[in-house]
């Protein structure tokens, strides 16, 4: 359920969200704020080590090391190289575009993450349904953040992966100019400053509809569920970990792995 919010608390949201998407997942700071550590096995198989992630430890990572910068083998020259032309590259920000209240709070992040840009595409699906943007565009939003979640998970040479990854972001800037028609004026504060959106007090009905090969397309309420934690400010490092590693797991879990 989104409620009506004030311009203080619009603030106060942004700047919650925008300090969760700014951690910098993939270099030491995440290694040693966590405690978690990453090594490649004899398979050339990334697994999470380190106390702090006690229910992932031996687990595989789920996505390519590669682009994480932990396969040792890449030399820190190449690796430096290839976070420069992606982060050159960056996906837009849904918060960030030109109708949007949100835009101007915050600076864009700064460094270029696979996961920061996982988590902006699933924006790009929960605010096409918070704003009710329609059928097509909640399909393609998914569809978009599904083909992004394959492409970060194959182990692709950091070459192979900058060549899938623009044609992937050359087709998905297309999807943004739909998504901002689509979306029009419906982000922005009314006139009098009080209220970001009109969305009623009722619970959000899931949208559905029919696609070509008859399959019914249904809302993803883990996904809004995740976007609700971000603007609540309660994203909480388990669930740091469950978006990073794409693992589920039970509270006593997340209890143990937060003392």
């Amino acid at each position: 359920m989104v409620g009506i919010l004030s311009s203080k608390e619009e603030k106060l949201m942004i700047n919650s969200l925008n300090s969760n998407l700014n951690y910098d997942y993939n270099t030491s700071n995440f290694k040693q704020d966590k405690n978690i550590d990453f090594k490649i096995n004899k398979h050339g198989v990334a697994v999470i080590t380190g106390e702090g992630a006690l229910p992932y430890r031996g687990k595989k990572f789920e996505y390519n090391p590669k682009i994480f910068g932990l396969d040792e083998s890449i030399s820190k020259k190449d690796m430096q190289e290839f976070n420069n032309f992606m982060k050159s590259n960056a996906l837009k920000d849904p918060n960030k575009i030109e109708k949007s209240p949100l835009k101007d709070f915050n600076p864009a992040y700064t460094k270029w993450d696979p996961t920061t840009e996982k988590m902006m595409l699933g924006f790009f699906v929960s605010y096409s349904k918070m704003f009710h943007l329609g059928y097509d565009i909640i399909k393609k939003a998914d569809e978009f953040y599904k083909e992004f979640d394959a492409l970060i998970s194959k182990d692709l040479s950091l070459n192979e992966f900058k060549t899938k990854y623009i044609d992937f972001k050359q087709r998905y800037d297309e999807f943004v100019k739909e998504y901002e028609m689509a979306m029009g004026d419906k982000m922005l504060l009314s006139s009098d400053d009080e209220i970001i959106t009109q969305q009623s007090e009722k619970p959000f009905k899931a949208i559905q509809g029919e696609s070509k090969n008859k399959e019914t397309y249904k809302d993803d309420s883990t996904r809004n569920e995740l976007v609700k934690k971000l603007l609540e400010g309660k994203f909480s490092t388990s669930k740091e970990l469950e978006l990073l590693f794409g693992m589920k797991f039970s509270d006593d879990d997340a209890g143990e792995f937060n003392k």
